[in-house]
């Protein structure tokens, strides 16, 4: 066999794929990860990580980082008229022996991925960004992938390659597995994170609305940044500028007080459902959202996808050991 072929080619440098990574190289693997974005993901988009996935992150080395620099959810505000109703959206709990971390802990998803990177590069690796999967084939021994990155094309030859590439897959669509479910248009949501002042930091704010039309803004910790909400109507096609959206935030809240002072991240999120119809091909595995998409109820997709890459590396050994029959 080729001596230069590595052992496991990670595409996709997410929550789910630098798990991925860090368990591989810290069992001895010689791993590349690659990811197609210029920089890591600066957005706050899945903001929960459950106490399952604090134990992973505790067991992966990253767990002082995230509780750094996250902190328990707040109470709920919910605006009606002049009126605030306070309201928990969780309980919490007190650790136990089986239970180290029973409470879900509030982060954006930018400084999981931070947390998670500087664990990768304290094991001596370090993502591979603006680095695109072109072209992926498999035979009994290995799979070949086409990477092109600034500097040309290459050719990378791996004992086994996961895709971590997101709802969008190209591993997951070059592979021709379908991805059955639902994406739901008609359920459309502006989410932005901004610099906003004007509104208490002690609550995640929720004016409710008719026809569940609703603005909500949750302060994310260590930060002056709020993830605000924005549901819109069916057919609505928003502006998305800054002084288009407090024009709109204003209105809402009849208020002149709050305001947006800069746009960090800016998105229009639609729920999708959908799962693969298989998580591996000979040698090519799925992770995380390359595999399944969620809700973004509980932040389950960042959850179940870094469990994927744990269950994936350690409780299987698919890719622990060098000795795996197909």
């Amino acid at each position: 066999m080729n001596n230069n072929i590595i052992d496991v080619l990670v595409v996709g440098a997410g929550p789910s794929g630098t798990a991925l990574a860090i368990d591989l190289v810290r069992r001895g693997l010689n791993i590349r990860i690659i990811d197609k974005a210029a920089k890591s993901f600066d957005g706050s988009r899945a903001k929960g990580v459950q106490p399952r996935t604090l134990e992973v992150l505790q067991d992966l080395g990253a767990l002082k980082d995230v509780l750094a620099a996250g902190c328990d959810y707040p109470l709920l505000g919910i605006h009606i008229g002049p009126l605030t109703i306070p309201w928990r959206m969780m309980s919490t709990d007190k650790p136990k022996s089986d239970i180290p971390f029973p409470n879900t802990l509030l982060i954006p998803q930018f400084r999981t991925d931070a947390a998670l990177h500087a664990c990768l590069n304290e094991l001596g690796k370090q993502v591979e960004f603006d680095t695109q999967l072109i072209e992926i084939s498999q035979d009994n021994d290995a799979a070949t992938a086409i990477l092109s990155a600034p500097e040309g094309t290459e050719t990378v030859t791996a004992r086994y390659v996961v895709g971590a590439d997101g709802g969008s897959s190209a591993i997951r669509q070059k592979l021709g597995i379908a991805f059955t479910g639902s994406t739901h248009e008609e359920d459309r949501m502006i989410i932005v994170d901004a610099v906003t002042t004007g509104l208490s930091r002690k609550r995640w704010h929720i004016w409710p609305g008719s026809s569940g039309q609703f603005i909500a803004a949750c302060p994310l910790p260590n930060s002056e940044l709020f993830q605000w909400m924005i549901r819109l109507s069916p057919e609505e096609q928003p502006k998305l500028d800054l002084p288009d959206l407090n024009e709109r935030i204003q209105k809402r809240l009849r208020s002149s007080k709050v305001l947006m002072h800069s746009i960090r991240w800016k998105s229009v999120f639609r729920p999708n459902i959908r799962l693969a119809e298989q998580y591996r091909v000979g040698r090519i595995f799925l992770a995380g959202d390359a595999a399944h998409v969620h809700t973004p109820a509980g932040a389950q997709g960042l959850n179940t996808g870094i469990q994927d890459a744990y269950n994936l590396c350690g409780f299987h050994g698919h890719l622990a050991t060098h000795s795996m029959s197909i």
